[in-house]
């Protein structure tokens, strides 16, 4: 057997590689959201590529090969000692690198196993009966589409303003926010904010530090966004974790806007990007539209329910919903056969979106239970706007309200009642990009046309690509490009005489597949 061959039947399992992957398997085990190996990714090389020539390249990017596939000799697996997101854009851009990309997580299909999770159909819709009516399958978030790939992160934000919350709850304590900055019970005001022991956050009705929940709206609105997920008791909310910081505005009888400033002043204070607020009136408050304004320079987003009056806010308004601001999102509320609830506000001008809203299951302060109205719906968007920020932590708000209005599950009933005319999607909003196609062919047809087909291997691409390149005095050249819309599995060109090459990649509002293997066609 060949020194070459003998390479190529054995992984390589030098001790430095090794450590930097067994560190990978570490965080892993310390991190049940990681997406994908800190320090590993995976190559394949051109069958033409040389073994000095793979060194070479292994190199620009300081990696070492860690593993080798008899079953692919062109695959290999490295471990790098830089960046892997900037790895990955340079080796994507070497000659002799057919493709680069990240060593992805893989997991248990992630139905989580709460054991009420059967019954929040606004997150999985199984067709299940929910107060006596029988829903519709997949009229919901499509949540566990997107659970596949992220469930939250544990260190992010999201103020609950609203009535408080149960902080022993068991579906809630392990998410509630502990503010680093304060040492509990000395009666310091630790962090120089101007709160004395806000560890879990604040109440601004009693003006103490805490916020517990009297009414349990409030208990109800921060389950739906964050129940703890997979703990195998109770529900689960759209976030698997995070970190709930509950701001108690209302009492029995209600709240007063200088609370609801008082408390977007603390989520500035605090670095919280994103609010829930399941209340409202029909008053104008300038004081309040100005506070959600001056929140733009913190990139906060300001989620509002759209109100439970059966009318349209574009008539008779309903603020803060109606306050027409680039960093509020106003929510309308579904039931379980995505129809607009008979309930729920609505307005093609005002209103943004839809989520589900009606018979929702969610925690209570002694439990669990069932409660109805756009307070409901908010908080689903809510969940989804912070999954949204946390998987794309660079971006601002107005991104990351845009990609939550552009990626709504359309629905026909909704099309004269809100901007989007559709339903909150988790799974296109948090965002993934599509896996590559496979099996491309290339067919003479006639009338110089060839015909493309390939295999459509994913259920999230919004397009395809396909490249076209001419061989030319033996070089391959005349790159041209061919677009074509989602789902599609087949194409049509009229590139004239000569030897064409083609290949095929998948695209979305997260990125790019890698391109498939070319295909050679020679035409007279």
């Amino acid at each position: 057997m060949s020194a070459a061959v003998s390479l190529l039947a054995a992984p390589s399992l030098a001790q430095p590689t090794r450590d930097a992957f067994d560190a990978g398997r570490r965080a892993l085990e310390a991190d049940p959201t990681l997406t994908r190996h800190p320090r590993s990714v995976l190559v394949r090389f051109s069958p033409i590529t040389t073994h000095a020539s793979r060194a070479q390249l292994r190199s620009l990017v300081r990696a070492q090969m860690h593993r080798a596939y008899p079953s692919v000799p062109e695959v290999e697996n490295l471990t790098l000692d830089m960046d892997v997101d900037r790895a990955i854009q340079i080796l994507r851009a070497l000659p002799g690198i057919e493709y680069a990309e990240p060593d992805y997580v893989i997991r248990p299909q992630t139905i989580p196993n709460d054991a009420s999770f059967g019954s929040v159909w606004g997150l999985h819709n199984t067709g299940q009966r929910i107060a006596g009516r029988s829903g519709i399958p997949d009229a919901d978030i499509d949540a566990p589409e997107a659970w596949d790939f992220f469930t939250g992160d544990p260190e992010f934000r999201i103020a609950i303003i609203d009535g408080g919350a149960a902080l022993a709850h068991p579906d809630l304590r392990d998410n509630i926010w502990v503010n680093p900055g304060e040492i509990p019970g000395n009666g310091i005001d630790d962090d120089h904010n101007g709160y004395v022991d806000d560890v879990n956050g604040w109440d601004f009705v009693d003006d103490d530090n805490t916020p517990s929940d009297l009414s349990g709206h409030g208990t109800h609105v921060a389950g739906i966004v964050g129940a703890r997920g997979n703990n195998g008791i109770g529900v689960t909310g759209v976030n698997w974790r995070c970190s709930l910081v509950p701001l108690r505005l209302t009492g029995a009888g209600g709240g007063f806007v200088s609370d609801a400033i008082a408390a977007l002043d603390y989520c500035r204070m605090m670095d919280i990007r994103v609010s829930n607020n399941s209340w409202g009136g029909i008053g104008f408050s300038q004081a309040l539209y100005d506070a959600i304004e001056a929140a733009q320079a913190s990139n906060h987003i300001f989620v509002a329910a759209a109100g439970n009056d059966s009318r349209s806010i574009d008539t008779i308004p309903y603020y803060p919903a109606s306050f027409g601001l680039d960093n509020v999102i106003c929510v309308a509320a579904t039931n379980n056969r995505d129809a607009l609830a008979s309930f729920s506000n609505f307005g093609a001008g005002t209103v943004h979106l839809a989520a589900p809203g009606e018979d929702v299951l969610s925690t209570r302060p002694m439990g669990y239970g069932y409660l109805s109205g756009t307070s409901m719906s908010a908080p689903i968007v809510t969940g989804v706007v912070a999954m949204t920020c946390a998987s794309h932590p660079k971006w601002g708000y107005r991104r990351v309200i845009d990609r939550v209005l552009a990626s709504v599950r359309p629905v026909e009933s909704l099309s004269d009642l809100t901007i989007t005319g559709g339903i909150v999607n988790l799974a296109d909003a948090v965002g993934h990009p599509p896996a590559r196609p496979r099996n491309i062919q290339v067919a003479h047809v006639g009338d110089g046309r060839v015909l493309i087909t390939w295999l459509d291997k994913s259920d999230n691409e919004n397009r395809f690509g396909v490249r076209r390149q001419q061989r030319v005095d033996g070089k391959w050249r005349n790159a041209i490009f061919l677009r074509t819309p989602a789902d599609a599995e087949e194409v049509v060109d009229s590139p004239g005489a000569g030897t064409f090459r083609y290949r095929v990649r998948a695209a979305n509002f997260e990125g790019e597949s890698n391109w498939t293997i070319n295909r050679r066609i020679d035409l007279e």
